[in-house]
């Protein structure tokens, strides 16, 4: 298997059935080569049995018990048998080429860096994205851990297949890819981690302590509504 979508959602309502729709959408070129992997994280809106009744192609896993993002998402990854893993959040919207461009990313890297999208911000309700708001890298202050959205200007430049890659100083979760080696090698997320919204920093430094990078692909585009607004932390 090429590639798993690993999606952890939690009441995620009818944006989960179109960000699926959406992955389904602009995958063609890897039909047969890749897998949806959604863990249904304790839901009580029947979002996941909606997912089972239009698309049957999906694995579905559920938790009982809501566990916390970390844990959906360790458990996700658990399941999927791709040798590059797309996390991705449940209410996303990959453009065209987004999640193969950002395989081919991490191919291309050979498992050494953890590749991550432009993210417009997403309008839910017109399932539509707002080029006029876009995260690129993304800022950790070490000292309050604040984070937020740094213009691509702030980030620095590397060489990429076809085009300059930036270094990204912390990881968002909402939508990245990783190898499956490399994901191990990091330990993965965290099962332990309750609390929801810093699973990614965790990651992300773990990344960078052991002699990894984060790397930005702004061709790459997948729509999420956290874009909006965008900020800087005090320092990274």
């Amino acid at each position: 298997m090429q590639l798993s979508i690993v999606i952890a959602a939690y009441n995620g309502g009818e944006a989960l059935a179109r960000t699926i729709a959406s992955c389904i959408e602009t995958t063609t070129g890897l039909e047969g080569e890749r897998e949806i992997v959604l863990v249904d994280d304790g839901s009580s809106d029947g979002s996941a049995n909606a997912v089972v009744r239009r698309f049957p192609e999906v694995k579905v896993y559920r938790n009982d018990v809501r566990q916390g993002a970390s844990p959906a998402r360790a458990a996700g990854a658990r399941h999927a048998q791709g040798d590059v893993l797309i996390f991705l959040d449940a209410h996303t919207r990959p453009e065209c080429g987004a999640i193969e461009r950002l395989v081919r990313d991490v191919r291309h890297l050979k498992g050494t860096a953890i590749a991550t999208p432009a993210v417009p911000a997403l309008d839910v309700a017109s399932w539509t994205s707002d080029s006029e708001h876009v995260g690129n890298g993304y800022g950790l202050d070490l000292e309050t851990f604040d984070c937020g959205w740094l213009p691509l200007s702030e980030l620095t430049p590397v060489d990429g297949p076809d085009n300059q890659l930036f270094e990204s100083p912390a990881l968002n979760g909402c939508a990245f890819a990783i190898s499956r080696e490399m994901y191990e090698r990091l330990l993965g997320f965290d099962s332990g981690m309750k609390s929801r919204g810093m699973e990614d920093l965790d990651l992300g430094l773990r990344c960078w302590l052991m002699g990894s990078r984060i790397l930005h692909d702004p061709i790459a585009s997948i729509a999420h509504p956290s874009s909006r607004p965008i900020r800087s932390p005090s320092s990274t």
